[in-house]
């Protein structure tokens, strides 16, 4: 099963699930498939090019030597108007197979199992991320805030989710589900809303799978955490004093009598002694009132052994129960929520996917559309980096993510490959005669 994570079968995947798009196109003179229009825009994100414009110059050289078909299976290349043009009428929804298609290719190789986060859950951690701003470029699909001097912001936002694991630098993408005006409703949309949708939806392609989510303190609130529970699935929300007054009142009450559960360990960093020290308590109202939820809590505080100077603090709320022996395994798991930032949305933003640049707006679902391309790009490279070979080497030899595909896109450039396996182990040879000892 590995063959299905394999850079042929992930295209494959996206070329299959492109054919399924919507065509607005009539007629029997139709010059390119709509496969070709997916893997043209997708290309550019899979290389990292900074802009269409960028990208244009690249492929056009790719077409003459013969890389455009060998690496992509792009005979023929559509101009980037063309491309969106005809992308500006397909849903992000559409692309939701790839990332399924991934996750259960994930799952019958076994490499999920490897990915478990908390027993046998794995962790999905959640966060909104705007990547769209102006006062000027719009479309249907945009958010518009208001303000008082009567000009207007439109933006895009998107709930990224990903699977997390303790103690790996690793996010793997899953489906996103985007900020957008909603049919029938008159008021904006918002990362909870869309939250509670990504929750039914996963729930509903993904039956038998056991998750827990992680999130930031918006998240922890009643009927998010109820939606969670009414979906079989488990949380475990970062939970803030200032926010949850009746739980925190409750949590002082059991210090003060001396009932709160503590525990303290020391662990070596490699420089000096970190001491963590937890408190946690169980079947605490969320909230005020009778119909309150119980939650369990726990707070997880790290200092400097030899002087005790603070190096984190954070509190957490999960349906979990939380004992002695799995207070640790809660709190690492919760902690974990970062990584979507660090690992998904500062990968995506600042290392090399140029997510916040603008390939082209669209008034319909381009926007989007591309967006979900450039996470199915960070999707293929972490899958190709968690099943090993030569794409993980290249990655651990180069210093940064962005040198690796600025190498090789100078590489395809000048040179014709006849797959991208041919390319990776050129880059590889090459690298290991000029590292070799002299």
């Amino acid at each position: 099963m590995k063959k299905n994570l394999q850079l042929p079968a992930l295209f494959n995947l996206l070329r299959s699930t492109a054919a399924t798009f919507p065509d607005k196109r009539k007629g029997k003179n139709i010059q390119y498939s709509l496969e070709t229009f997916a893997m043209t825009a997708f290309s550019a994100f899979f290389l990292q090019c900074p802009s269409f414009k960028s990208h244009k110059t690249l492929v056009d050289q790719l077409e003459k030597n013969g890389n455009a078909s060998g690496l992509f299976g792009l005979n023929k290349i559509p101009s980037h108007n063309q491309v969106r043009d005809i992308l500006d009428e397909v849903s992000p929804d559409h692309l939701v197979p790839v990332f399924d298609g991934v996750f259960k290719s994930l799952d019958r190789s076994g490499y999920l199992r490897k990915l478990h986060g908390f027993e046998d859950d794995i962790l999905i951690a959640l966060d909104g991320a705007e990547y769209f701003s102006s006062k000027k470029i719009h479309c249907k699909n945009c958010s518009v805030k208001k303000h008082k001097n009567g000009t207007k912001t439109y933006s895009h936002t998107v709930l990224m989710s990903s699977i997390v694991v303790p103690g790996k630098n690793i996010a793997v993408p899953l489906a996103p589900e985007f900020v957008k005006p909603q049919d029938g409703s008159k008021k904006q949309d918002c990362e909870i809303n869309a939250a509670k949708r990504w929750i039914e939806d996963f729930r509903r392609r993904h039956k038998k799978v056991s998750a827990t989510l992680l999130g930031d303190d918006l998240f922890a609130k009643q009927p998010m955490c109820e939606k969670v529970l009414e979906n079989g699935l488990n949380f475990i929300f970062v939970c803030k004093p200032s926010s949850h007054t009746t739980l925190y009142e409750c949590v002082d009450k059991l210090e003060k009598s001396g009932e709160l559960s503590t525990k303290t360990v020391r662990r070596w960093n490699g420089n000096f002694y970190e001491k963590y020290i937890y408190k946690y308590a169980n079947q605490l109202p969320l909230r005020d009132g009778d119909d309150a939820l119980k939650v369990n809590w726990v707070d997880i505080e790290v200092v400097n052994e030899i002087d005790n100077k603070p190096l984190y603090h954070n509190s957490f709320i999960s349906n979990h129960k939380i004992t002695e022996k799995k207070v640790e395994a809660v709190a690492a798991g919760g902690r974990c929520r970062w990584k979507v930032e660090n690992e998904e949305i500062n990968t995506l933003k600042n290392k090399g996917y140029n997510l916040e640049h603008n390939y082209g707006h669209g008034e319909k679902f381009l926007s989007s559309l591309l967006a979900s391309f450039i996470l199915i790009s960070l999707l293929f490279h972490t899958v190709l980096e968690i099943i090993g070979g030569n794409y993980k080497a290249l990655k651990s030899i180069l210093p940064s993510r962005k040198e690796l595909f600025s190498d090789m896109r100078a590489m395809i450039r000048y040179l014709c490959f006849e797959s991208f396996k041919k390319l990776l182990e050129f880059m590889i040879s090459e690298l290991e005669r000029d590292y070799a000892p002299g």
